[in-house]
C-alpha cells in the first residue's frame, strides 16, 4: 500500500512540474523584466564621453539572462531599454548647445540580481566664431560678395579701407562685402575683421587695377622750319577714352597740357591712330612732344619724342615767318 502511495505522489509532482513549465513560458514571454533573476552581470565600459556635437557609441553588455537599461537623462537615446543574454546596444547624444555648462548623465544595466552603473560626460560647444572664407578678390569694376558666419555669441563685422563696405544680413548669419570700383592704376588691399566675446577672424581683401592705356611714342614727319606732321596710336582696354591730343614745346623736355601748346580731339573710342598738323614751329628749334589721352583714371601721357626743325629745307621757298 505504500508503495503505491509513493509512486502516486511522484506522479503528482511531475504534473505538477509540467504544468508550471507551461506557465512561465505563457506568462513571461512578453514580460521579461520579471523573470527569475540570474547572477553575473558585466558592461563593456563604466564611463562614455561626447564630444558637444554628440554622436553614437557602443555599449556591451554581458549577461545570461533579461536585462534592463534605464537612463537619467532625455538627451540620451537607446536603441533599445531591454533585452536578453549578451549583445551590445547604441547610446546616442544630442548636441549639447551650451557654451559653458559641461552635462552628465548615467545609465543603469540591471539584470534582477546586478546592476552596473554607466557614467556619460558630454563637453559644452564652448564660444564659436567662424566664417566661411578667409580672402576675397574683387576686379577693378567691383562687385559684392557674402560670407557666411557660423557663431553662437554676438559679432561684429568692420572694414579698415573706405572702398569697401560691409553690412550684416537681417538673419544674422553673415555679411555681404561690397568693392567699390578701382580707377587707380594699383593694386589695393583691405582688411575685413569678424570679432566678438575675445574671438576674432580677418578677411583678405584684395582688388585689381585698372589697366591704363598703352600710347605710342609719337612719330613726326615732313618737318619743315615752321611746320611737321605727328602721328601716334593709343590701345585703351578696359577704359573709353573721351579725350586724346599731343602737347609739345621747346621749354621743356616733359609738355604737358598746363605747360605746352596742345592739340586735342574729342573721343569715344579705346584705339586709334590719330595725326596732327603742328604749324608756327620756329626753326632751327629742337621741340619735345608727347602725346596723351583722358580716361575715367585722368589723363595719361605718353613717352616724350623730339625733333629739329631746319634752317632751311630745299623747295621750300620764302614761306616765312615772323619767328624765323
Amino acid at each position: 500500500m505504500k508503495k503505491k502511495s509513493v509512486h502516486l505522489i511522484y506522479v503528482v509532482a511531475a504534473c505538477l512540474m509540467a504544468s508550471c513549465s507551461s506557465t512561465w513560458d505563457d506568462q513571461y514571454a512578453d514580460t521579461p523584466f520579471e523573470a527569475v533573476a540570474i547572477s553575473g552581470l558585466s558592461v563593456g565600459s563604466d564611463s562614455m564621453e561626447f564630444g558637444y556635437d554628440g554622436g553614437t557609441q557602443q555599449l556591451a553588455i554581458t549577461t545570461e539572462g533579461y536585462w534592463t537599461v534605464a537612463s537619467s537623462a532625455g538627451w540620451l537615446q537607446l536603441s533599445t531599454n531591454h533585452g536578453k543574454g549578451s549583445t551590445a546596444i547604441s547610446i546616442s547624444a544630442s548636441a549639447n548647445t551650451s557654451t559653458t555648462q559641461t552635462r552628465s548623465a548615467t545609465l543603469t544595466v540591471s539584470n534582477g540580481a546586478d546592476s552596473r552603473t554607466v557614467s556619460i560626460m558630454q563637453e559644452a560647444v564652448g564660444e564659436q566664431l567662424e566664417v566661411s572664407v578667409v580672402e576675397l578678390s574683387f576686379p577693378y569694376t567691383g562687385g559684392s560678395s557674402d560670407v557666411r558666419v557660423t557663431a553662437n555669441i554676438g559679432w561684429t563685422v568692420s572694414s579698415d579701407a573706405s572702398w569697401l563696405k560691409v553690412s550684416k544680413n537681417a538673419e544674422g548669419t553673415g555679411f555681404s562685402v561690397n568693392a567699390q570700383q578701382n580707377i587707380g592704376t594699383q593694386e589695393r588691399h583691405a582688411t575685413v575683421t569678424v570679432q566678438g566675446s575675445g574671438l576674432s577672424h580677418t578677411i583678405s581683401v584684395s582688388q585689381t587695377a585698372v589697366m591704363a592705356p598703352t600710347i605710342s611714342i609719337p612719330t613726326v614727319t615732313n618737318i619743315n622750319k615752321h611746320t611737321a606732321d605727328c602721328q601716334f596710336s593709343f590701345t585703351s582696354a578696359e577704359l573709353d577714352v573721351t579725350e586724346y591730343g599731343i602737347c609739345y614745346s621747346s621749354q621743356t623736355s616733359s609738355p604737358d597740357k598746363g605747360n605746352a601748346q596742345t592739340l586735342g580731339q574729342q573721343s569715344s573710342d579705346r584705339s586709334g591712330n590719330p595725326s596732327f598738323a603742328l604749324t608756327e614751329l620756329t626753326s632751327k628749334t629742337i621741340y619735345y612732344i608727347r602725346a596723351y589721352v583722358v580716361t575715367a583714371l585722368g589723363t595719361q601721357y605718353g613717352e616724350a619724342a623730339q625733333f629739329t626743325t631746319p634752317s632751311a629745307v630745299p623747295n621750300e621757298g620764302d614761306n616765312q615767318t615772323p619767328n624765323d
